[in-house]
């Protein structure tokens, strides 16, 4: 696909089509919404989902704020791309393309870029925009190593942004692996940003006889569910207090969890719910959130826990290492079920700690996450893309 955007009059508004896999969980489809709604006073934007809409609440909840804005959506294929929604994946790109006109195409991690990739292939015709990449993983293409040098190939002449420092190292990794040219501009990283308002961290249980912690995201490996799940047996409850383990998501892990929680560790009551629409929402009302992490691109759920004054014991995984501070004293090392559960095990008797850590986290997190400096960072990508049109000028109330 060629570098070059269609001509443009430089009075026109910037047209952006945001390609992710589908409206649902996942921090690649928040980050795509969030520049939708955060820039679209100065922007048209459109979003193409490779394979429609996610079976949860989550997506329905995406498709009605996209619905109300009055933003165009593309859907592409139902099949995978293990069974060929690769390639009907990029003939429905390139139909949303011809649609739209867009001055940039921005792709949202592996799924969108191989669609785009295909469509790059496609014979004359079909309008060449200029291209943006957000690389929102620290493991990248390494399950498929071969497509994806593939795509960098015929992708190589994007715009390329990192949710983190972990996520651009991999993208340099990956792209030292395919031998592509190197990307337009420098790569750069921008944070995730959050636009929510800073809530009193919370100081002491509800229930002093009652810790209620929390799980939201991918019930997959990379996301450690099977290692919380062999840490949980291993916790010590303070004396006389009881725990609550509510785990919000779908993935392959999901029978592994209903089955610890038809039979929970002793002094534990489990349940293992779908994804909720508006998760800052139920946040502040749980002691403790908890992100057993192999890897991230970032963990933006860190990031609106902190956000929402919840305490949180995580993983020093790549990626998640960089969404709180580097003294946060509940961090676990990847993979290490047993050191999970001393860490969770110490947050769970140390309330008298958890304001002044998640005050800690929470000014660390103000500087590092705010909303107005992602948007900012990309409109200035969006304008480097493409600079035959306005500049970009977000509205300072995100």
């Amino acid at each position: 696909m060629s570098a070059a955007a269609p001509a443009s009059s430089p009075s026109r508004r910037l047209r952006v089509l945001q390609v992710i896999t589908r409206l649902g969980l996942g921090g690649a489809e928040k980050v795509s919404l969030a520049l939708v709604h955060g820039l679209r006073s100065e922007i048209d934007f459109a979003v193409f989902t490779v394979n429609g809409l996610g079976p949860d609440a989550v997506g329905a909840g995406m498709a009605a704020e996209l619905a109300a804005a009055s933003i165009p959506w593309f859907r592409g294929t139902r099949l995978t791309v293990k069974r060929g929604g690769m390639i009907t994946g990029g003939l429905a790109l390139a139909r949303a393309i011809r649609r739209f006109r867009p001055d940039i195409v921005h792709f949202h991690a592996e799924t969108a870029e191989i669609c785009g990739a295909v469509m790059a292939c496609l014979p004359a015709g079909v309008p060449r925009p200029a291209l943006v990449r957000t690389i929102h993983n620290s493991v990248f293409w390494r399950y498929w190593p071969r497509f994806g040098r593939w795509c960098d190939h015929r992708l190589a002449h994007a715009h390329i942004a990192g949710v983190s420092e972990a996520a651009l190292a991999e993208f340099f990794r990956y792209r030292t692996d395919s031998g592509a040219p190197a990307a337009p501009s420098p790569p750069t990283v921008i944070y995730n940003g959050i636009d929510l308002p800073l809530l009193p961290p919370r100081a002491a249980p509800d229930d002093p006889a009652v810790r209620r912690v929390l799980f939201a995201g991918r019930l997959e490996p990379q996301k450690g569910t099977d290692i919380l799940a062999a840490a949980l047996p291993q916790v010590v409850l303070p004396p006389d207090v009881r725990g609550e383990l509510f785990i919000l998501g779908h993935g392959a892990q999901a029978p592994l969890l209903t089955a610890l929680a038809a039979q929970p560790p002793p002094g534990w009551r489990i349940e293992v719910r779908p994804p909720v629409a508006h998760l800052p929402q139920l946040l502040p009302t749980f002691d403790l959130m908890v992100m057993p992490s192999r890897f991230e691109g970032l963990g933006l759920v860190a990031v609106e826990a902190t956000f929402c004054g919840t305490p949180i014991v995580a993983t020093t995984a790549a990626g998640l290492n960089e969404a709180l501070p580097a003294t946060h004293p509940w961090l676990a090392r990847p993979g290490d079920a047993p050191h999970l559960a001393a860490v969770l095990t110490d947050a769970l008797r140390e309330t008298a700690r958890w304001a002044p850590v998640t005050t800690a986290a929470q000014r660390f997190v103000a500087g590092r996450f705010a909303s107005a400096k992602m948007l900012d960072a990309y409109g200035r990508l969006y304008q480097a893309a493409s600079p035959a049109t306005e500049p970009v000028r977000p509205q300072r109330s995100h």
